[in-house]
């Protein structure tokens, strides 16, 4: 059986060229040319691409290049905006675009884009993996998602490309049955985004990763200015908080967090920079009493609290308190950014990141996914963002409090959900004369018996428990007055529920271990409730299959790490079949072949 898919693939390719002119063009329609100084980059025949006048992104034309590299610039302009003759042009923003097949391909006049090119050198249009975990393990940090896009370059053509600016630039994929069919019978494949290219002799290959990578930046990108005007000011000094990040809260109540000294002379601490509840605040463990809110900025400013108290004010801009005496330790806070219950969820914690931090739409966010997951585990969270964690580590945390991954599918949508046994969105199964294919069955090519990569080697579970309800700053001596009980929580940092143990599964398994995952949960009811959940979910030996099967694009577009597939598989020990989860995909688009890592 042939393992080339017919058809063509298509592929677009965002980037910035950072080519300039100071030819004496002027703005409007029809050929246009440029001559590119010296230190330039130089323009791929075929490309898309706006020149804008230096300083002025108001005039502008928009066009297609129709000359090679290595000759004076000819693009065909058809759009426009401003007036006049201009010698200082910034060729910024483009589009590249490559095909499989030696013709390549033509879009047609009613197509988005119209007659546009898609030249002919895509030799590889993607190899790309997705896991959702360290590959072979279930839980801890997600991986971000990478693979690679060679494109034939023979004639030099396209190796102005190592100039361009390409790093997080939009990569879309997708498949066509046929050269002469309309852009809009193509079906979308993936979603990526490229990094700097390599050149060999003959080609140019372009890493690509998934959109996770654009979360592998810091959380809280707002940092104090360290510029107060003693005694006035909410951002520190040059001596003390300049250039460190803000505190920034999600979810529900974090406990004891230590709350940074905005300014030392009119002793204000601030809890998040948001407008949140700041709840309780202790001076070394030992609560102090709460007095009224401020009204405005300019009464906290103004008001000193009673010695022994501190008030709150809060706005857009930030939460913050201000102390009536000169502490004895560390000020520390209960700080909640969400009161209603529902919006500490996990699926709501996490829709708060991503389009917050994370800088996605709702349209670029699986609602129905994340809504699905608060209600399959409606347990409170609250993060505490720490000073350089990175939006996709604090998705991290919250997925081990609920037991569940996040991912993007390969056409950019965020999503996630509880690492759990679903219905099975397709069956794989080796496929013999007496054995026939059907529209959910699909024929196993090849697999592979793997080792689970736990720790301990993926030895067996027989009992878990679960850490929650942390206090961010672990005092050691805390005050005298502070009570035993609350000593004890101050100390430790941590409190537990009770080990949930199935004792079949240890007597058949001498070797089998107790697992133990802190959390960020707050409630010892949700913390219960996900110890349940992971005993059931891990308790006794597990398997790893490494799968490979060919899928028609369609498929291919829609499948994603943490579905459940149906493996039936005498090769593997399957004979009666068995659900296991996708836990990680390795994609070959040119083939239609993708390689499935699967659990359960």
């Amino acid at each position: 059986m042939s393992l080339i898919v017919p058809g063509l693939h298509l592929l677009a390719l965002d980037c910035h060229v950072g080519a300039v002119s100071e030819t004496p063009v002027t703005v409007g329609a029809g050929t246009r040319a440029f001559t590119l100084t010296q230190d330039s980059p130089r323009l791929v025949r075929g490309m898309d691409v706006t020149v804008q006048r230096l300083g002025d992104a108001d005039t502008w034309m928009r066009g297609t290049v129709a000359s090679r590299p290595w000759e004076p610039v000819r693009l065909i302009v058809t759009a426009s905006a401003g007036t006049g003759t201009h010698d200082d042009w910034l060729f910024a923003d483009g589009v590249l675009r490559w095909s499989t097949g030696e013709r390549g391909y033509w879009s047609h006049p009613a197509d988005d884009p119209p007659q546009a090119f898609w030249d002919g050198r895509l030799l590889q249009p993607a190899l790309i993996r997705y896991d959702l975990f360290g590959r072979g393990t279930t839980y801890g940090q997600s991986r971000l998602e990478f693979g690679d896009v060679v494109l034939a370059d023979a004639d030099r053509a396209i190796t102005a490309l190592m100039d361009y600016n390409l790093s997080g630039r939009t990569l879309r994929l997708w498949r066509i049955g046929s050269d002469d069919l309309p852009f809009s019978a193509a079906v979308p494949l993936l979603v990526g985004q490229a990094a700097s290219p390599t050149v060999s002799q003959d080609s140019v290959t372009l890493r690509l990763r998934g959109r996770g990578a654009s979360f592998d930046v810091p959380c809280q990108p707002v940092l104090y200015a360290g510029d107060n005007d003693p005694p006035a000011g909410l951002e520190g000094t040059a001596q003390d908080l300049a250039g460190q990040r803000k505190p920034l809260v999600f979810g529900g109540t974090v406990r004891e967090a230590p709350l940074p000294l905005v300014n030392a002379w009119r002793l204000i601490v601030q809890a998040d920079s948001g407008p949140s509840d700041l709840l309780d605040l202790s001076d070394l463990g030992q609560p102090l009493t709460r007095g009224a809110d401020y009204a405005s900025a300019a009464e906290m400013d103004a008001v000193w609290p009673e010695r022994g108290f501190w008030r709150v004010w809060k706005g857009d801009a930030g939460t913050y308190a201000r102390l009536g005496a000169t502490p004895a330790g560390a000020i520390t806070g209960d700080v909640r950014r969400q009161p209603d219950i529902a919006d500490q969820y996990p699926g709501a914690v996490m829709r708060a990141v991503v389009t917050g931090p994370g800088g996605l739409t709702s349209g670029e966010v699986d609602g129905a996914a994340l809504d699905a997951l608060d209600a399959a585990c409606p347990w409170p969270v609250a993060i505490w963002v720490e000073p350089e964690e990175t939006i996709a580590a604090v998705l991290d945390r919250i997925c081990l409090a609920c037991g569940g991954w996040w991912a993007f599918t390969p056409l950019g949508v965020f999503t996630a959900g509880p690492l759990a046994i679903g219905t099975p969105v397709m069956t794989l199964r080796r496929l013999t004369p007496d054995v026939l294919a059907d529209a959910d069955t699909f024929d196993i090519l090849d697999s592979e018996v793997q080792q689970v990569g736990d720790e301990d080697g993926g030895a067996p579970i027989h009992a878990v428990r679960i850490g929650h309800t942390r206090a961010l700053f672990v005092q050691p001596d805390p005050a005298g007055s502070v009570t035993a009980e609350r000593r004890a929580f101050l100390v430790s940092g941590w409190r537990y529920t009770p080990e949930a143990a199935d004792p079949l599964v240890l007597a058949r398994n001498p070797g089998a271990r107790l697992l133990t995952l802190e959390t960020d949960q707050t409630s010892a009811e949700g913390a219960a409730a996900l110890r349940d959940q992971q005993l059931a979910l891990r308790r006794g030996r597990k398997r790893r299959l490494a799968v490979s099967t060919i899928l028609p694009p369609a498929r291919l577009a829609a499948l994603c790490v943490g579905q459940t597939v149906h493996i039936i598989d005498p090769a593997s020990g399957l004979w009666a079949g068995r659900d296991m989860i996708i836990i990680s995909l390795a994609i070959d688009a040119r083939r239609g072949a993708v390689t499935l890592g699967l659990w359960g």
